[in-house]
């Protein structure tokens, strides 16, 4: 049984074969996960990790090693922090792009007439748009604080 991903003589790499009459049912999932348990679990660590650095108060607070130690507990947080925030809104860009390449294609005609470069491009400008939002509303928030 041939393997899609091993390259024969005469093939120019591997083949991914996608059957993008699924592409509704991913977003779904995905955005499923995304606003069901992900996004809560996200809100729960930025609680916890806001309430900052709670070690090191008191007698020990004068110690080198233990202020050296909060401080880099900090930077831990805040670059956790801000790493679940990024891998939660890639979660979202990713589902949008996903929902609007489905809603684009939805149509039989315009899937059989799609290209898997039309398909990527439209991926690939959704996504981007998704991200660019984000960043936007970001940036309107930040304004307003």
């Amino acid at each position: 049984m041939p393997r899609y991903d091993d390259s024969g003589p005469g093939t120019t790499g591997p083949e991914i074969r996608v059957d993008i009459g699924g592409l509704p049912d991913f977003a779904a999932a995905v955005r499923g996960h995304v606003d069901g348990s992900l996004r809560g679990e996200v809100q729960q660590a930025f609680e916890v990790y806001g309430q900052g650095v709670l070690f090191g108060y008191g007698w020990s607070s004068h110690s080198g090693d233990v202020r050296a130690a909060r401080q880099r507990y900090h930077r831990c947080l805040s670059t956790t922090s801000q790493v679940l925030a990024d891998f939660l809104n890639t979660a979202q860009a990713m589902v949008t792009a996903a929902e609007e390449v489905a809603r684009r294609y939805s149509d039989s005609d315009a899937l059989a007439a799609a290209s898997a470069q039309d398909i990527t491009a439209a991926l690939t400008q959704a996504y981007s748009s998704a991200r660019t939002a984000q960043a936007l509303d970001r940036a309107r928030e930040r304004r307003f604080e």
